[in-house]
C-alpha cells in the first residue's frame, strides 16, 4: 500500500512546471506558436500595457531547463496573444530546485489609434474559418443571382 502511494505521488509531482497566473488563465486549447519573443529584464516603454504574470515554480522530481521553461513561457504568451514577454527573476542557480524558475510578465503594443487596451482577436479555428468562407461564398452567389434577374426583368 505504502509503494502504491509513494509511486501515485512520484507520477503526480513529476510534471511540468507548475505555473502560476496571476490576471489571466487560459487552456492548452489557447496554445500555439505565435514565435512571441522572450527577452529577460527588458526595459519598458509606454507603448506596451502588461496584460499578465506568470510564475514557475517547482516542477517536482523532473529535471527542466531553462529552453523547457521558455517553451512554457511562450505557449503562455501566444495564449494571451502577446507581443513581448518579460522575464523579470530567474531562480536558476538555486542548489535545491529541481528545474528552471522565473517569474515573468506579458505586454501587447497599444494601438496608435486607441489609448486603452482592446483585447486582441483570438486565432481563428478551422470550424470558424469554413463558416466564415462559406457564408461569403453563399451572400456572393445571392447578390449575383439577384443581379442576373432583376437585369432581365427590367
Amino acid at each position: 500500500m505504502k509503494s502504491i502511494l509513494f509511486l501515485s505521488v512520484f507520477f503526480i509531482c513529476s510534471c511540468n512546471p507548475r505555473v502560476y497566473r496571476v490576471n489571466y488563465t487560459t487552456q492548452s486549447k489557447d496554445y500555439w506558436d505565435c514565435g512571441v519573443p522572450v527577452k529577460k529584464n527588458m526595459a519598458l516603454v509606454d507603448t506596451l500595457v502588461k496584460v499578465g504574470d506568470v510564475k514557475l515554480g517547482d516542477c517536482g522530481s523532473k529535471k527542466q531547463n531553462e529552453e523547457q521553461s521558455i517553451a512554457v513561457l511562450k505557449n503562455e504568451g501566444c495564449a494571451l496573444d502577446a507581443d513581448v514577454v518579460n522575464i523579470t527573476k530567474e531562480n536558476s542557480k538555486e542548489e535545491w530546485a529541481t528545474c528552471y524558475q522565473c517569474e515573468a510578465e506579458f505586454y501587447v503594443k497599444k494601438k496608435p489609434e486607441s489609448p486603452t487596451y482592446l483585447p486582441p482577436k483570438k486565432k481563428m479555428t478551422g470550424a470558424q474559418k469554413w463558416e466564415l468562407t462559406s457564408s461569403i461564398l453563399i451572400g456572393t452567389s445571392l447578390i449575383v443571382f439577384l443581379m442576373t434577374h432583376t437585369a432581365i426583368f427590367e
